[in-house]
């Protein structure tokens, strides 16, 4: 017991930088580099802030490796917002309310982004007033309170800790990418990047046509609604090609949601045409991009690549809802059979 010892919140966070940033640090030349997760986190923290029934509009401004984003409505509490960016908590708790998947991870991903950063700054405009906390390391250095004519809303200000990311840039080329595919998880958030702005009104049909150009054989198909969204269509090819998400979350080597949603796409593709498809036949030529909210997911590794969740929610009573296949099948069912634009571009290659 006398080798134990209790790391403040920030030390172990500093101590093993790539586990938090699900995968390597880099120095910001790969999109998959640490560099970039730190950057997309502070992102989702303003959209998930701002989305409760209000217009989301960022500005995201990068000079000299000092990252400025300003988020207009929603904002955080002064009396929390300190502990938002400075206190990591392992429960599913924050300040009394219980997390969903979605929240936690943001919240979560803030504090990373502070403790690894040399300089880091948030303000919270709210009703006039402003509050800011500024941070060193993840260290408090300085707090200020006082009245404002900004418009409510938050301001983040970091610059990336060079000891731990190395000698680092960011290149423009992945942050437009970036702002790309969070656009279109998020339909209808406004990022203006370097002028530029990314709104998407199509949510992940608009990723399909930036990143898919292919020959289709039939016009991509999309279908959403609260569970999942979904594009897909097949193009003249042996091999598959499907793009996943989890709650906005990349899931680079796929999982149960992918599965189901090939297993679904044949069991709704046999019920609609009254043919037996198998999901070996669905699958050739398949080029799909797939987002499903699952509440508690769990995955097969800690990066968080591949989800191993065969239900749509848990809870900490260990009850939990349908499977992610039973909420496949019959929602791209329902969807085929109900939309006759939809059932008529399948059936000229499945019936």
């Amino acid at each position: 017991m006398e080798n134990i010892r209790t790391m403040e919140w920030l030390e172990h966070i500093r101590y093993r930088p790539a586990m938090y940033l699900l995968g390597p640090i880099g120095d910001g030349n790969s999109p998959s580099d640490g560099l970039y997760t730190i950057l997309t986190n502070v992102l989702k923290f303003n959209i998930y802030e701002l989305e409760a029934g209000c217009d989301v509009a960022i500005s995201l401004d990068i000079q000299d490796n000092i990252v400025k984003l300003r988020s207009f409505g929603k904002t955080i509490p002064f009396n929390a917002l300190c502990k938002s960016c400075a206190v990591h908590e392992t429960g599913g708790r924050w300040g009394g309310i219980a997390l969903n998947d979605r929240s936690y991870i943001t919240y979560f991903g803030l504090r990373i982004a502070n403790a690894l950063s040399e300089h880091f700054r948030i303000i919270s405009y709210r009703a006039g007033e402003y509050m800011s906390v500024t941070f060193s390391k993840g260290v408090l250095m300085s707090e200020d309170k006082g009245l404002t004519s900004e418009d409510d809303g938050l301001y983040i200000e970091f610059r990336p800790d060079s000891e731990m990311l190395n000698d680092y840039i960011f290149r423009m080329d992945i942050l437009k990418d970036i702002a790309n595919e969070i656009s279109c998880l998020h339909k209808g958030v406004k990022i203006n990047l370097d002028g530029v702005e990314y709104i998407s009104h199509n949510g992940l049909l608009d990723m399909f046509n930036l990143t898919l150009n292919q020959d289709y054989r039939y016009t991509p198909i999309h279908i959403c609604n609260e569970q999942f969204e979904i594009v897909f269509t097949h193009i003249e090819s042996s091999e598959e090609s499907v793009k996943s998400y989890v709650n906005e979350h990349r899931t680079k080597a796929g999982g149960t949601h992918e599965e189901a949603f090939c297993k679904g796409l044949a069991y709704a593709l046999s019920k609609s045409f009254k043919k037996k498809i198998s999901p070996e036949e669905c699958s050739r030529g398949l080029l799909a991009i797939i987002k499903i909210n699952v509440e508690e997911p769990f995955y097969m590794d800690a990066c968080k690549h591949q989800l191993a969740s065969p239900h749509i929610w848990y809870d900490y009573l260990g009850n939990h809802g349908p499977t992610i296949y039973d909420t496949l099948r019959y929602g791209l069912l329902k969807s085929i059979t109900s939309n006759n634009e939809i059932f008529t571009r399948l059936q000229r290659i499945w019936a």
